[in-house]
């Protein structure tokens, strides 16, 4: 950086903040006519001086800047954003910092869209709309909403719905991303006989909790739900119309809701029972005086609308453990196929998680074939029981997620070793058998499978000859390429089965 340069930046930094604001501004408009989009992008020193000019003093963080203060932000043209190898001309300071891969600071972002049509002419319109369609997606993977025709509506007031646009930053004040959520308009709706009033903690209550810790040295756990609402089941019909930017197939078409969206007057109470009662199942019990504050034994928990935070002693570290210890098996019950049918979103969630499983199933984790072989069976038509059983899946494979399939000489195994087994008629749906196989090489487990059976058996012994048959099959392959290999085992093939 030229010395010139140098004396600039530490004039600049010495001024006050409202004239700091206008010396930025020409410190841009020097930019712009000098620079080039590739110079900024190569030249190290001059993107490390950029990155010392947006660390602004806490005075400036603490005085408002002027009314015009935004007013040198413009729209950015996609088509000059994204040229082919062209120098491109800095026009602002969103553009400078988006062309060249620069940290924007909070105090240098335009001010975040009030409403939809806000977005338009928004320097940053391109990362609010992926926001919208990142968030509209995650509702339509647990059927926030469902499409219905207009006159099933007829006699009720068919709400209004909003966007909230916000910024998020990091600890130090850089963006990290543009986020979008939906709102309905709850004060549209009528007051009805349902309570709709939901207590929160009291002020006296967190500063008393706040001592005990203190006094004690509790440990904490602090634990921030994502999307909390969504996740409850509404008792009450409610429709609203289509969220701004989307539109709908037709004139006639409304959404019905079918989960607790933020702005709905019951949405806060709906969400302290069902969390409340998940509690309780654990063993927790509510202190009379303030609903929102649990106890069991020596842990407290205490709630505020979706921030949930867990005091306990270095004594009672196994109990912790134990509330967020995984599932101990990947599938706990039978599954029933569903009388419902899926909407789209739901089988494509669906077969994407059974796809992860699956490959975790043929490749290293033999303990989940039999499940992911079970639960592939509703890849057509998954309710939310056979979500539920998928995910549980993932909580085991997460929670053991240090398992490994062990290889090395043992001295007392024998050369290869094959294995079969069956479950006769466990399937209450077809009366069909399960089967399974594995088979060990010098100690080391080399092949597995777990599935059901094609036809229906009759006996025990009929079942377990089939998978007999089936292991058997297998094992000639595996001998087979092991003499293609050159490798001669001194022991005849064996396989053990039972209940013959």
């Amino acid at each position: 950086m030229t010395s010139e340069a140098q004396k600039k930046l530490k004039k600049r930094r010495k001024l006050d903040p409202h004239e700091e604001i206008a010396a930025s501004r020409a410190w841009d408009k020097e930019i712009a006519e000098n620079v080039t989009a590739d110079e900024v992008t190569n030249d190290q020193e001059l993107a490390k001086a950029l990155d010392d000019e947006i660390e602004l003093t806490d005075n400036y963080m603490a005085t408002p800047p002027p009314e015009n203060a935004y007013s040198a932000y413009k729209i950015i043209n996609d088509e000059a954003r994204f040229t082919d190898f062209q120098p491109t001309r800095v026009r602002t300071a969103v553009h400078r910092a988006f062309i060249g891969a620069q940290r924007i600071y909070k105090h240098r972002l335009p001010p975040e869209p009030a409403i939809f049509r806000d977005i338009e002419h928004h320097p940053l319109r391109e990362q609010f709309l992926k926001a919208i369609d990142k968030h509209i997606d995650s509702h339509k993977q647990i059927e926030t909403f469902q499409e219905v025709n207009k006159k099933h509506a007829a006699g009720q007031k068919v709400l209004s719905s909003i966007w909230v646009f916000k910024y998020k930053t990091d600890k130090h004040g850089f963006l990290q991303k543009c986020k979008a959520c939906l709102v309905i308009c709850g004060n549209q709706q009528a007051y009805g006989e349902l309570p709709t009033q939901a207590t929160t903690l009291a002020s006296t209550s967190f500063r008393i909790l706040m001592i005990i810790t203190a006094k004690f040295d509790l440990e904490t756990i602090q634990i921030d739900v994502i999307n909390a609402f969504v996740h409850c089941d509404l008792d009450k019909v409610v429709y609203m119309k289509y969220p701004p930017g989307i539109q709908p197939p037709n004139r006639h078409t409304i959404l019905r809701l079918k989960k607790a969206l933020y702005g709905l007057r019951r949405s806060p109470l709906l969400w302290q029972k069902d969390l409340t009662s998940t509690f309780r199942d654990l063993g927790f019990i509510e202190v009379p005086q303030e609903p929102y504050i649990m106890i069991k034994g020596g842990i407290i928990v205490f709630f505020f609308v979706d921030d949930i935070v867990i005091y306990y002693r270095q004594h009672d570290k196994q109990e912790i453990d134990k509330l967020q210890k995984p599932p101990s098996t990947p599938l706990e019950q039978e599954l029933a196929l569903s009388t419902e049918e899926a909407s789209p979103e739901s089988r494509h969630l669906y077969q994407q998680k059974i796809g992860s499983i699956l490959f975790a199933a043929i490749t290293t984790r033999p303990d989940i074939a039999l499940a992911s072989s079970k639960l592939s069976q509703f890849n057509q038509n998954p309710s939310n029981e056979h979500h539920r059983a998928v995910d549980r899946v993932i909580q085991y494979l997460y929670g053991t997620r240090g398992y490994a399939i062990q290889y090395g000489s043992t001295t007392e195994a024998r050369s290869f070793i094959c294995a079969s087994d069956t479950s006769f008629a466990d399937d209450k749906l077809d009366r069909k058998s399960s089967q399974g196989f594995v088979m060990i090489l010098f100690g080391g487990l080399i092949t597995w499978r777990a599935n059901k059976q094609n036809t229906v058996t009759t006996s025990t012994t009929e079942a377990e000859l089939l998978a007999l048959s089936q292991t058997a099959k297998e094992g000639i392959f595996i001998d087979r390429l092991l003499k293609g290999l050159t490798l001669q085992l001194n022991e005849p093939l064996l396989v053990y089965c039972d209940n013959l």
